[in-house]
């Protein structure tokens, strides 16, 4: 194996910066919005919670994270799907939770295991 370089633990702002990041590049590639039943409806509460989050603990943050998105794609199952090959089901994508914010949700949570781990 190679040389590996020191471990390097970010900070609490570096965490928070990375994820409104992402949440801007994300935003360049859709016009999909928190309502719509994506990936959206996990990941724009997540940011907003995390970036509200007081703690300068990773884990909390994460945690803080986690919560809000599991808590937007359970708001998915009572949406009727408005983008990609779901909107094409109508009526019938309600009652399901979307898969992306679903994904989203699941992510955040094993990143917030980690980092208390």
């Amino acid at each position: 194996m190679g040389d590996h370089a020191a471990e390097t633990v970010p900070d609490a702002a570096s965490v928070k910066a990375m994820f409104a990041g992402g949440l801007v590049n994300v935003r360049l590639q859709t016009k999909a919005k928190q309502g719509d039943k994506t990936m959206m409806d996990a990941l724009i509460p997540a940011v907003e919670a995390m970036n509200a989050c007081p703690s300068d603990d990773i884990g909390d943050i994460l945690q803080v994270g986690a919560d809000a998105a599991f808590q937007g794609a359970k708001a998915t199952i009572d949406m009727q799907a408005r983008f990609g090959r779901a909107r094409n089901y109508g009526e019938r994508s309600i009652g399901h939770a979307d898969s992306g914010a679903t994904s989203w949700s699941c992510l955040l949570a094993a990143f917030a295991e980690a980092a208390k781990n």
